[in-house]
Parts: structure tokens; sequence; C-alpha cells
């Protein structure tokens, strides 16, 4: 599910949401993945965050019976967020985590490479576990038969660099996708 403004509106509305046309095996994990634009947190004030938080627990919890489970653990939110918007998001994230319909759920985040590039002014998001995507790693204006999503020799180099820098006792753990 994304979080925009639609048609230069004022008021976040949810958009392309994942129908179920059939239900899930219950052996199957659903983790629901919510894509917030980040502009969304540069216009919203705390009480539209929580409002909006307000509206993304229920609709996600019935997106979950739709596809025939009862319950999900991980509630995961994903935003490129800057050092502009990043208190706000972070807010939600926080926010979300008090939410009584969400006490057994896990909040987790996204993190994209350029916001642990600089992690001591990107801050680290309030959560117990991240995913950092890696991607965009590749030449893409190189011609040839190469990877330009992922180049595994420059995410090594960069990551042996860049995950040095995190602050060894903030209990985040971070998950890689390759």
């Amino acid at each position: 599910m994304n979080i925009d403004f639609k048609d230069k509106g004022i008021e976040p509305v949810l958009l392309s949401p994942v129908s179920f046309e059939q239900t899930v095996d219950h052996n199957q994990e659903i983790i629901p993945v919510v894509t917030i634009q980040q502009r969304i947190f540069t216009e919203l004030d705390s009480l539209q965050i929580r409002g909006l938080a307000h509206k993304i627990v229920p609709f996600i919890t019935d997106k979950i019976k739709q596809a025939g489970q009862d319950f999900f653990k991980e509630l995961q939110l994903d935003c490129d967020w800057t050092i502009n918007s990043r208190d706000k998001f972070f807010y939600l994230l926080e926010y979300l985590q008090s939410v009584p319909e969400l006490n057994e759920v896990t909040v987790t985040a996204t993190l994209r490479l350029q916001q642990i590039k600089d992690i001591q002014s990107n801050g680290i998001p309030p959560v117990k576990k991240a995913t950092l995507l890696c991607y965009n790693t590749g030449n893409i204006n190189q011609f040839g038969n190469h990877n330009s999503i992922l180049n595994q020799q420059d995410l090594t180099t960069y990551l042996s660099s860049t995950l040095k820098k995190l602050p060894p006792t903030t209990g985040h753990c971070f998950a890689f996708i390759r």
C-alpha cells in the first residue's frame, strides 16, 4: 500500500492497496509494507500523523483478514525520509508502537543506503528492526551484461565502511536484502 497526496489534495490517501482474491496459506507469514511518500511528513502536523496511523491500522487489519489470516506479527513502514521529514516519520513509527491494536506487532522500517551514509545527522529509526534496501549500486549508464541495480562489489565496499559508523549500542537489528 502506498500513501500519498492525490490530485494535489491536502489529506494523505491510501493508494494501490493489495487485493487478495484468494486466501493465503496459514503457514505463510504476511508482512504488510506501507510505503509513505516523504512529502507527506512535510505537510502534516503531529495530530494529523496520529490520524494517519489510525487509518493505517484498520486498513492493514482488514487486508490481513481479506487474505484469510487472523493476525500479523510485523508491520513495516517504508519511507525515503530526509533530514527535513525524519522527525515526523520517526514520530509516526513511535506512535504506531503505542497503538493498542498493535501490541503484538513489531513495527519495523526500511533504510536506504543514503540514509545510513551519514547516520549521525540522518538518525536511526526508533524501531527494533530495520531492513536495509540495497539497490541502485551499479552504474545504469554503463552498457553490457552487468547488473546495474546491484553491484555486489560496490555494495560490499560501501557497507564495510558505512556500517562501522553505526553506534555500537543502538540495539537495532539490520536485515540485509541481497
